[in-house]
């Protein structure tokens, strides 16, 4: 899909362009979430309102506004009455300071949402989906770019080459990134964004982007798009990453089943099998990925089986960050205080745990947050917190499109709800936007 861009419209072009570089030197503050995509929507945002258009979808809007107002009103409170059990200098910072950097993702991610929305709006559904593929493309290449350098010896100039304006916190060995903070980042945006969206394409629009042609072989460029999203993902050897794969495969098996009356759908139906089952025998010969299968026959114990998959720490996140809503239900303690919660009262039987002794560490940056978006949110922001942001989604329902698109994304979104907690990461408002807008995509194809 070639076309002159508008120069008008180069903010809102650039910003899904960026969505891949999750973490970028060229923004200059912050936590290890550096969005370049920050600059771009900020400009998108701003051109949007001196051209006096008004954003569509006040439902949503208004959902998002009340969120991120009560988010802001608790920090506030937070600042104005903190609590003397954590309000100590803890890793180099005083509470103050960890509350104005949460506050700063909540800015974040509204500006996000408001730019994405500008975005679709001035670029119509179909070019704002195809830019948004292409940002995300740029970084699935890379990542097979890295992984192919890994393999003949070449990992190290790549990733020099990579970190100059991709940051990430160390150099990664045999696992690929992309343009993404780290594996684990680049394996979200594949399950969660980029497979979904080019399912949806694929068996709801079925109107091709363009054709890829490799000698005689032609196919649907979201075909070819598709098999790079896979390739990457194999290269990231996320654990997560490969079974949000498995999941986006099984919404498309439940979409053909209820077509089963459609022959060709059977044999969709055995190819998705055979999908499923070649990534699963693939990603079980790799050590890192087999340590998690392992694990499944110790689920009566979760924390035997969390620890059996090198994810002991992760549990000991989640436990103290319910600890911590059951002590304040209601507004939470305030975002990015769950890790001080943490260090007063850690599990004991994870003391042992290297990774949990970096985060109780002074010299150590690393934190214990919980590494659960929903968890996080019910610690720092309580049950009203949590109730807000599922309204968010709650508000794109409605639309039959939105729906489809949402059973492709559910598992990887809810493996990613368990793996991420920052939200200023661009998924969550990105996906609440892509659910509101991919119904007009379907509709001018139908039309």
């Amino acid at each position: 899909m070639t076309e002159v861009i508008d120069v008008t419209r180069l903010p809102y072009v650039l910003l899904l362009l960026s969505v891949g570089v999750t973490s970028s030197p060229l923004v200059p503050t912050g936590s290890s979430a550096r969005p370049l995509s920050l600059y771009f929507a900020a400009l998108s945002v701003l051109a949007f309102m001196m051209a006096g258009r008004r954003l569509r979808h006040t439902r949503t809007v208004l959902a998002v506004v009340a969120f991120l107002a009560f988010l802001l009103l608790r920090q506030l409170f937070a600042l104005e009455y903190p609590d003397p059990a954590v309000a100590f200098t803890f890793k180099g910072q005083t509470v103050q300071q960890d509350l104005v950097s949460a506050a700063l993702t909540v800015v974040v991610f509204g500006l996000h949402y408001f730019a994405f929305q500008t975005a679709f709006q001035v670029l119509g559904a179909r070019r704002a989906l195809w830019y948004a593929l292409v940002g995300l493309s740029l970084s699935a290449a890379l990542a097979v770019v890295q992984g192919v350098a890994d393999i003949l010896g070449f990992g190290q100039p790549i990733n020099a080459l990579t970190s100059v304006f991709s940051a990430s916190a160390i150099d990664w060995v045999g696992r690929a990134r992309g343009l993404a903070f780290e594996p684990s980042w680049l394996a979200s945006q594949l399950t969660v964004l980029m497979v979904p969206i080019l399912l949806f394409l694929l068996v709801a629009v079925r109107r091709s982007y363009g054709v890829f042609t490799l000698g005689r072989v032609r196919m649907p460029i979201e075909v070819a798009l598709l098999g790079l999203a896979v390739l990457a993902l194999l290269f990231t050897n996320s654990r997560g990453g490969l079974a949000a794969l498995v999941g986006a495969l099984g919404g498309l098996f439940l979409y053909f089943l209820r077509h089963i009356h459609y022959r060709m759908n059977l044999l969709r139906i055995l190819l998705t099998i055979f999908l499923v089952g070649t990534v699963g025998y693939v990603s079980s010969g790799n050590a890192y990925v087999a340590s998690a299968l392992g694990s499944v026959s110790k689920l009566g114990n979760l924390q035997v089986a969390f620890s059996s998959a090198n994810a002991g720490p992760r549990f000991a996140a989640w436990q103290g960050a319910v600890t911590t809503f059951l002590e304040h239900p209601w507004t939470g303690v305030g975002l990015g205080l769950q890790h001080r919660y943490f260090a007063a009262h850690p599990p004991q039987w994870a003391l042992n745990q290297p990774e949990v002794q970096v985060w109780l560490s002074p010299l150590y940056a690393d934190r214990a947050n919980a590494k659960n978006l929903p968890l996080r949110l019910l610690s720092e922001a309580g049950v009203i917190g949590l109730t807000l942001f599922m309204v968010l989604f709650m508000t794109t329902w409605r639309h039959r499109d939105g729906r489809l698109l949402l059973l492709f994304m559910a598992v990887p979104l809810g493996i990613d709800f368990m793996s991420l907690d920052s939200l200023a990461l661009i998924t969550y408002p990105l996906i609440l936007v892509l659910l509101l807008e991919v119904k007009r995509e379907s509709q001018r194809h139908h039309h």
